[in-house]
């Protein structure tokens, strides 16, 4: 068993993250944070491991309350997850008819790394590459970026759905082409609550200090340079914060 801990971003008088991911409709689904966790919960689920995810919601300066938890239910490609959940906001991809004709230039994007803005506008002068902004599966069916997600333009495909690295970066602005976009499918890092275990109290607004002191839970929420990293549970600790939510949900 896998418990995963995670700090998402909030609006707060709901506790309802700022993007819809985690999304606690019925049934939950995460599929655009923390690409490397997720990865990670995908090769979990392929190996038979049960994982839980409990979220935080995290408002400034320093307000953290309980949203909820589920267990994994299954991992899906985000081509699965458009067509079961096609209203949601925490998918990366919209369907389009044909193939976009359009063209943009270099800074009418917002860019994650700069190194990579600055390799793409050396290859391509001032327009950015045709395989940046659409996706292509095994079908030849096209896809673009959810106008829903503000990922930036080498952020949203490259480092959500592929997890590529700066070396895969380069070697497709080299080629002029994204070498995984066929295999879109094969990547299943879209995350599915099970149907039967999942719990949202996120409208409770239940302080996080107070359940991790009357749990005994004592981890910080931050790094000691003020980010927000996936922190793991025991088992105990996962058991006992499962009960918990269970009670105050019933109440």
């Amino acid at each position: 068993m896998k418990n995963y801990l995670l700090v998402f971003h909030v609006i707060e008088d709901d506790n309802k993250d700022i993007g819809e991911d985690p999304n606690f409709e019925n049934i939950p689904s995460w599929g655009i944070c923390r690409p490397n966790i997720r990865r990670a919960i995908a090769q979990a689920v392929d190996n038979g491991t049960k994982v839980n995810l409990f979220f935080i919601g995290y408002s400034k300066p320093d307000k953290y309350f309980i949203k909820g938890w589920f267990e994994v239910g299954e991992k899906i490609s985000h081509i699965k997850a458009l067509e079961r959940f096609p209203s949601r906001k925490n998918i990366l991809l919209k369907a389009v008819p044909k193939k976009p004709l359009y063209l943009k230039k270099i800074d009418d994007y917002e860019w994650r790394y700069k190194e990579r803005k600055e390799y793409v506008g050396k290859k391509f002068g001032g327009e950015v590459p045709y395989f940046l902004f659409t996706c292509i599966d095994e079908k030849e069916k096209y896809y673009i970026q959810n106008p829903a997600d503000t990922h930036q333009i080498d952020n949203w495909k490259c480092s959500r759905i592929f997890i590529c690295d700066k070396r895969q970066f380069k070697k497709c602005v080299d080629s002029n082409f994204c070498q995984k976009n066929r295999q879109i499918e094969r990547f299943e890092n879209y995350i599915v609550a099970n149907s039967e275990k999942w719990i949202d109290i996120g409208k409770l607004l239940i302080p996080w200090e107070d359940i991790a002191c009357k749990l005994g839970i004592f981890k910080s929420l931050k790094t000691p340079k003020g980010q927000h990293n996936a922190l793991t549970l025991s088992e105990k600790e996962a058991e006992s914060l499962i009960s918990f939510l269970k009670n105050a949900k019933n109440r």
